[in-house]
């Protein structure tokens, strides 16, 4: 359980009251149960970022009009700290951009058939802006109050919180993040929302800004987008270079693939940036 003080930090560097969001700890500690973010409205299901058990989803569904911050208990305080701090960004995100928390949940849906099922197959997952800011987020505070983890940083559960040093985006620009990053395979969100581009990118309009029309149009008709986007899905690391890796080190296959999308991210927010 996490002591009060570790509670009291991550809520204040998160700048969320006290009392607003409800923790619920659960034994276990594996890839797929460490935290998750249940925002207002919304129930835990089964699967997912966190696999829960039948009586752990009465327990998590006992307020819906409340977030929710389920996690493991069986990890240090400096973890702890940064795990809850970073789904306390989710707070912050929902809160401030909650169309852009949705579009988000159906970006990664599309992205699984792609690239889910393998080990190490997070690092894209974690690419999302959304994601990429709550680890970022959390990093920052593990920094700050417990200084550099070193020898940590292929940690199979927290790596990422202890060697990222980049600083969170602003919850501002999530919007337009949100939607760059779906154009970089803008066929299969097209096919999870309806194999109509027009009902895709009405999707994101509602969903982001009024502006994301304009900003798919202009990413549709960039040479270079376009050629990194093609690109990217030869980058998934075959199953015989992901075995090859060593434990608690899947991820490095997939850096090269993580390295093209973030380079197409970057192109993509110029190009928009310019529309």
């Amino acid at each position: 359980m996490p002591s009060e003080e570790t509670w009291e930090r991550a809520l204040a560097d998160a700048g969320v009251a006290p009392g607003y969001v409800r923790g619920i700890e659960f034994p276990g500690l594996t890839g797929t149960r460490i935290a998750t973010h249940i925002p207002p409205g919304s129930s835990a299901g089964t699967g997912g970022a966190f696999d829960l058990t039948p009586e752990e989803r009465r327990t998590a569904n006992e307020d819906r009009g409340s977030h929710r911050i389920v996690h493991s208990g069986d990890m240090d305080e400096v973890a702890m700290l940064g795990i809850l701090r970073a789904q306390l960004e989710h707070v912050r995100q929902f809160d401030a951009e909650p169309g852009s928390y949705q579009a988000t949940v159906a970006i990664n849906e599309s992205l699984t058939p792609l690239y889910g099922g393998e080990p190490g197959g997070a690092v894209v997952y974690l690419a999302l802006p959304m994601m990429r800011d709550a680890q970022a987020a959390g990093a920052r505070i593990v920094r700050r109050v417990h200084g550099p983890q070193f020898g940590k940083f292929y940690d199979p559960n927290f790596g990422l919180l202890y060697r990222t040093e980049v600083e969170p985006g602003s919850i501002e620009t999530l919007p337009m993040r949100t939607v760059v990053f779906g154009a970089i395979h803008a066929d299969a969100f097209v096919r999870l929302i309806g194999d109509d581009e027009d009902e895709a990118v009405g999707f994101l309009v509602m969903h982001t800004r009024p502006e994301a029309g304009a900003w798919w149009v202009a990413l549709k008709e960039d040479e270079m987008f376009q050629n990194l986007s093609a690109t990217s899905p030869a980058w998934r690391p075959s199953p015989e270079a992901i075995a090859a890796g060593p434990d608690g080190a899947k991820a490095n296959a997939w850096r090269p693939l993580e390295a093209l999308l973030d380079r197409a991210h970057q192109h993509g927010l110029w190009v928009v940036s310019r529309s």
